[in-house]
């Protein structure tokens, strides 16, 4: 039974990295498109309202890219380093099933043909 405390722990550390690599993405895009708005308007004379506008909306752009291009690629380093075994067989991986939003989510070991859901085995 400790075996499955350990995948639903292992389970809630994963996910809390995701949380943190989206968060991390989250502030370093935020960064750069404050230091894009502050670089861009610094070298305006305070006349030209469209310019300020473009600037503005550039570095938003530039700044939603960022923050995507860096969350997916953490997202895919946790992906690749933070993996789940099964308990039972201790096969590498746990390849998860993705179901509705409302339910919890499936994870299926390959080897050994075992589904858990919410760190409990449902089948074999």
């Amino acid at each position: 039974m400790n075996h499955f405390k350990n995948l639903k722990s292992a389970e809630t550390k994963r996910m809390w990295y995701f949380f943190l690599a989206f968060l991390v993405s989250g502030i370093v895009g935020v960064a750069v498109g404050l230091s894009l708005v502050w670089v861009l308007d610094w070298g305006l004379e305070p006349g030209p309202y469209f310019y300020s506008t473009a600037g503005k909306i550039f570095s938003t752009s530039i700044a939603v890219f960022v923050a995507f291009f860096i969350g997916r690629k953490l997202t895919a380093l946790v992906g690749e380093t933070v993996k789940l075994s099964c308990p039972i067989c201790h096969h590498a991986t746990l390849e998860e099933q993705h179901t509705l939003q409302c339910q919890p989510v499936k994870y299926e070991c390959k080897h050994c043909r075992s589904v858990y859901r919410d760190g409990n085995l449902v089948g074999k």
